[in-house]
């Protein structure tokens, strides 16, 4: 037991598809670290309050990182901030973006609206340790 979801975002018990919760973008400049699309991030924020990438991870579908995938740590309405930096980027590759999911009870709901897949356990106490 434990209190955030079990199930991993877009896998059959999550039962959410990908598709539904990613969109495209292209490249605007060469920073290796915070990607910036030429159109602004909508949404940036999800209804749980949490950005809305966060968490989620970047497919590029052209350029010398075609079909390179990379973790999204955050984003705002301008960048997406990646887990690592990626190299070779060129203004005007394409990559898709997908939501992310803190894995609590609040975006299973909010931001998804598939709280009947929720497999956590919310009331468990997270693991404290003591001196």
């Amino acid at each position: 037991y434990e209190p955030g979801c079990q199930w991993s975002l877009f896998s059959p018990g999550c039962t959410l598809n990908r598709v539904d919760f990613t969109s495209t973008f292209t490249v605007l400049d060469q920073n290796p670290i915070a990607i910036k699309p030429t159109v602004a991030i909508t949404p940036n924020l999800g209804d749980d309050g949490i950005a809305y990438y966060q968490g989620g991870r970047i497919k590029f579908t052209s350029g010398a990182n075609n079909n390179l995938i990379v973790s999204i740590d955050n984003n705002d309405a301008t960048y997406f901030y990646v887990g690592c930096p990626v190299y070779n980027i060129a203004i005007g590759d394409t990559f898709e973006a997908s939501a992310g999911c803190s894995k609590q009870t609040i975006s299973c709901n909010d931001k998804f609206a598939n709280l009947g897949n929720y497999r956590g356990f919310p009331r468990v106490p997270p693991i404290a340790a003591s001196i």
